[in-house]
């Protein structure tokens, strides 16, 4: 009998621990990609695209897509004319319709999202008519810090510089210099979920002031590449045999 004992005491044990739920999203793989790669990582994915929640994602000019996978879905807020994703919200299924505080752990589970990840922030959203349940988890990618390099090469001629950071319309880095290449400068740029930050490098030989007698003449084989690196990756380049050339790029 106290084998039998023993067995049932087991039983018992196991039963209490069941085994967390599968992934149905992986989440934190999404953070940082725009809505085409959003798109491409979730394809198989019934898709829609739905209004925007003003309470959860305020704001002007933004778009939502409706990804549903195993009764789930998962609504990716962006913005259309820069493909950035500011905000994903994962719903409890209809059928559960929330849930409780206890098992926040299993529902957080689907998405394969944990509370103290760096990368975003979770916000539940509570059940207007149950205590202590939610009926969905808002996740905001947190900033993100990045090294933004501007590098002018080419034939070592003086040319006219200049390059700018705009972060919402406005200015948080700009400068103009005349300098001989090989030039470069770098800018530290910490950009936010919901920030439009586009970078900016222009360049033309400067072969001195209008009109001017002593004007040099252009090289005749001149030749310029600018160049914008963001963490060590080119991001956008423009090439110049003797006039203006601009290239920019988008954080």
């Amino acid at each position: 009998m106290a084998w039998l004992c023993w067995l049932v005491l087991i039983l018992a044990g196991t039963g209490c621990h069941r085994p967390p739920p599968a992934p149905v999203f992986d989440i934190p793989s999404l953070v940082g990609k725009n809505i085409d790669e959003v798109s491409a990582a979730l394809r198989g994915a019934k898709v829609s695209e739905g209004p925007v929640d003003a309470q959860q994602a305020p704001g002007a000019g933004l778009a939502q897509r409706i990804f549903r996978r195993q009764e789930h879905t998962l609504a990716v807020t962006f913005k259309p004319a820069s493909k950035k994703v500011t905000a994903l919200q994962l719903d409890v299924d209809a059928k559960t319709g929330s849930v409780k505080e206890d098992d926040k752990a299993a529902f957080l589970q689907l998405g394969n999202l944990k509370p103290n990840d760096p990368r975003y922030e979770l916000e539940l959203n509570e059940d207007p008519n149950l205590v202590f349940h939610f009926t969905s988890v808002k996740i905001t990618p947190n900033p993100v810090s990045h090294k933004v390099t501007f590098r002018i090469t080419g034939t070592e001629f003086m040319c006219s510089i200049a390059y700018s950071v705009r972060t919402n319309g406005s200015d948080v880095k700009t400068e103009q210099t005349l300098n001989v290449p090989k030039w470069e400068t770098d800018v530290d740029v910490t950009v936010a979920a919901t920030d439009d930050t586009v970078l900016t490098l222009q360049a033309m030989p400067f072969t001195g002031a209008a009109y001017s007698v002593e004007r040099t003449p252009l090289p005749a084989n001149f030749q310029e590449t600018q160049q914008i690196l963001v963490d060590g990756k080119v991001v956008a380049e423009a090439h110049s045999s003797g006039f203006q050339a601009i290239c920019s790029a988008q954080l």
